[in-house]
């Protein structure tokens, strides 16, 4: 007989032996279990398993985690397919989780995003992280190792002496290609381009040498889940600077990934959220608290690539041109889950809202001097016209 599940709860069960009653058990249990790891964890003894990661093979331990009621319900809806098909084929009569009551009420997910200062903290989080973790030598010392300014400049204000000078000029404590330190790794440059491009956490890891053409300022984002998911996204003009100082510090060929480990190596989904979104959250809030401010709650890829959107939404720029920049093949989907409100009110210039519109909707299209005009000698203070963002009347907007 047909099993309705090979895994899981369900999976010793034939379609014939699935019933409302057995639905209600299952979720029973998980209700059970959700609730027993949730008092674990609230005694100070959360509950772990074992996992073993694919890509190393290791063995390791996490914490477990309870099935949301949006889970559960997935679990049934796989359940109810199989059962469909089952009476499609005549191997049972009638559906029996075809019925609403099997099913939990699910709250709406609460999405994060970032405001506009969290970004901006963020930032300055991950450029700090970045000057403590190249170490001391790195950070003070690279102008002496190539010469950049004469040896009887003033070094008062950089606290470098001049034996150490003549030490890194002679290779004994600097090298061309040295040894990086365990943390040393790009954070600017990820969270920018997560913030700021929007691509899905596989896609940047995915990102190779070819795939980012600083000369045209585009990010061509490889296919990773449907046709839709390639694309080309162009770059604001801080993403190209900061990718631009990245391609200068850390070579890469055109097969090369763009975001490697400190060992070359491509990185991982869990890498970028572990080693380095997880120190840039922790330091940001820092600041935030510091300045009186509230603090990030969350800070996920996903969550860069929300607040990529709200800014979309909040420059102006189309659905359909932001389903395109956003890899997604339905609009609804754009239009529900990512376009969210920013508070951006006063804290975010003209200029800053211009050059991202201007870049993220049509730059091919439009002058140097009027999508960057912060940068160009004749200032635009009233550009773009109202309710046009600087394109001519009668022009749409395409991908």
């Amino acid at each position: 007989m047909a099993a309705a599940h090979r895994d899981g709860p369900f999976g010793p069960l034939s379609v014939g032996e699935i019933d409302a009653a057995t639905a209600d058990e299952f979720v029973d249990s998980a209700l059970r279990e959700r609730e027993a790891i949730r008092e674990a964890a609230a005694a100070g003894e959360p509950l772990t398993e074992a996992y073993i990661e694919a890509r190393t093979g290791r063995t390791h331990r996490r914490r477990r985690r309870g099935l949301s009621n949006s889970s559960i319900n997935k679990v049934l809806v796989v359940v109810r397919r199989v059962l469909r098909e089952a009476v499609r084929h005549g191997l049972i009569e009638r559906n029996p989780l075809a019925d609403p009551d099997c099913y939990l009420k699910a709250a709406s997910p609460r999405r994060s995003f970032l405001q506009v200062s969290e970004i901006g903290a963020a930032f300055e989080a991950a450029r700090a992280l970045e000057d403590e973790h190249r170490g001391w030598v790195g950070l003070r010392c690279a102008p002496f190792a190539r010469r950049a300014i004469p040896r009887s400049g003033s070094l008062d204000d950089m606290e470098v002496s001049d034996t150490l000078i003549r030490k890194i000029r002679r290779g004994e404590v600097w090298a061309e290609h040295a040894e990086r330190r365990r943390n040393d790794v790009s954070r600017l440059a990820v969270l920018a381009t997560l913030a700021l491009a929007g691509p899905r956490i596989s896609e940047l890891c995915q990102l190779d040498g070819r795939h980012v053409d600083l000369p045209r300022r585009q990010i061509h984002m490889p296919r990773v889940k449907t046709d839709a998911s390639e694309r080309t996204v162009p770059m604001v003009p801080a993403l190209h600077e900061i990718l631009l100082a990245h391609r200068a510090e850390y070579e890469w060929g055109s097969d090369d990934p763009v975001f490697a480990t400190r060992n070359g190596t491509r990185n991982t989904p869990d890498n970028v959220r572990r080693r380095i979104l997880a120190g840039i959250h922790e330091r940001a809030n820092g600041l935030l608290e510091e300045r009186e401010e509230e603090v990030i709650g969350q800070l996920t890829p996903h969550t860069l690539r929300r607040s990529f959107a709200s800014l979309l939404a909040e420059v102006g720029v189309s659905p359909r041109r932001a389903m395109y920049l956003l890899g997604h093949a339905d609009p609804k989907l754009t239009m529900m889950v990512y376009q969210q409100v920013l508070d951006i009110g006063g804290g975010a210039s003209i200029g800053w809202k211009t050059s991202l519109a201007a870049t993220l909707m049509r730059p091919s299209r439009l002058s140097r001097a009027a999508a960057f005009p912060d940068r160009s000698r004749t200032r635009f203070p009233g550009w773009p016209p109202e309710g046009t963002m600087g394109f001519p009347s009668g022009r749409g907007v395409k991908p």
